[in-house]
């Protein structure tokens, strides 16, 4: 990792006397940690011996010689630096991240002349921690948590600019299933989501920063015209006051199914919106209601594009099967036209776990959004 350089123990007795004035002591969590991961690939632990070394400010792999002769493979850590990257990271992951690309080094055979880094070495590290995080059914955010949270991002003499380590933990992630495990975690890409019959605007709209659940993100400003003399349509003054709740972030993108209150300093009326993002793209259709202050909400339209529709205003009337608002049923749920499902939408309490299981149904299903329900009035 780049935090420190490599600690120059030369001896197991060394280390065990260094790490003992240190204060020295076995972290269960940490042994734990690097048990699953080996277990992923068929090895023991007891392969490597594992140290806390407190006030090294770092985790190293060193292959240290023995009083019999012997080379053992150690990684070193410091249960004070741990901590301090998962607060910063925000996820217990980026521990198991740092442990892992410390295996991957052992594994791989940079341990072996004890030399130090380089950007080879570190590069073949991350890929190998993006694959074992992968293995263990982490999203590619928590994979890429440790080195996300550093705040230095050029290259150095023994390290890579963090953009291309992050990059490389991608590619491991890949290779090691990630796309599938996130398949099962109901995370979807713009392919798959076209192939079900969802659509994008294909447009290249200018992108607004807003924040959340997981912090700011990046989303397309998909707001059309709210009035006839509207000069604000598709700006980012339209969304620049949003919050969303759900999702995850790639790259600085908000991806997933959300929960949106749309709001901007140039929004005509506030309205929460239920919609999918990939790499802060919007997928349509996508449900939406307003925000009436403290009265509950009782409409529900769908917008599709460019192109916005109502399903229900109820007490009023109801278009909820005609056209795509009866394939929203198949998406989401057939609560959705309920006036508790739209009354706790406009208050933003509805259970997005419910609705995530019912888009996952959908999109493994043989169902598809039908190309004649678009643009119907």
């Amino acid at each position: 990792m780049q935090f420190s350089y490599s600690q120059n123990y030369q001896t197991v007795e060394e280390v065990d006397t260094i790490c003992s004035q240190l204060g020295f002591a076995s972290d269960e969590d940490a042994q734990l940690a690097v048990d699953r991961i080996l277990k992923q690939i068929g090895l023991p632990s007891k392969g490597f011996t594992l140290k806390s070394c407190p006030n090294i400010n770092n985790a190293v792999a060193k292959n240290i010689k023995g009083s019999n002769g012997k080379y053992h493979r150690y990684i070193l850590y410091d249960n004070q630096f741990m901590s301090r990257i998962e607060n910063s990271a925000n996820t217990d992951w980026s521990a198991i991240s740092i442990l892992a690309h410390e295996i991957g080094h052992h594994l791989i055979g940079h341990s072996l002349n004890n030399e130090g880094s380089n950007h080879t070495y570190e590069l073949e590290a991350d890929y190998w921690s993006g694959w074992a995080l992968a293995k263990l059914g982490a999203s590619l955010t928590e994979a890429q948590s440790a080195i996300q949270s550093l705040r230095y991002e050029k290259a150095t003499s023994t390290h890579p600019a963090k953009k291309d380590r992050l990059l490389e933990i991608e590619k491991g992630w890949d290779d090691g299933g990630g796309i599938i495990n996130q398949m099962e975690l109901g995370i979807y890409s713009q392919a798959q989501l076209e192939s079900k019959g969802f659509r994008f605007s294909g447009e290249n709209r200018e992108m607004v920063t807003i924040n959340g659940e997981y912090g700011p993100v990046k989303i397309e400003a998909f707001i059309g015209s709210e009035s006839n003399t509207d000069d604000f349509m598709y700006k980012k003054e339209k969304l620049d006051l949003s919050n969303y709740k759900g999702g995850f972030i790639k790259n600085g993108f908000l991806n997933g199914l959300v929960l949106l209150e749309a709001n901007g300093t140039q929004k005509i009326e506030k309205q929460n919106i239920l919609l999918y993002f990939v790499n802060g793209k919007v997928a349509y259709p996508y449900i939406d209601t307003y925000i009436d202050g403290s009265n509950p909400s009782n409409f529900l339209g769908v917008q599709e594009g460019n192109v916005s529709y109502g399903c229900i205003y109820i007490g009023n009337w109801s278009n909820e099967d005609k056209d795509i608002c009866k394939e929203l049923k198949q998406i989401y749920g057939d609560d959705i036209f309920s006036s508790d499902f739209i009354n706790n939408f406009g208050k933003g309490n509805i259970d997005t776990k419910l609705i995530e299981a019912q888009f996952k149904d959908f999109i493994r299903s043989i169902n598809q959004i039908p190309l004649d329900s678009w643009n119907k009035k």
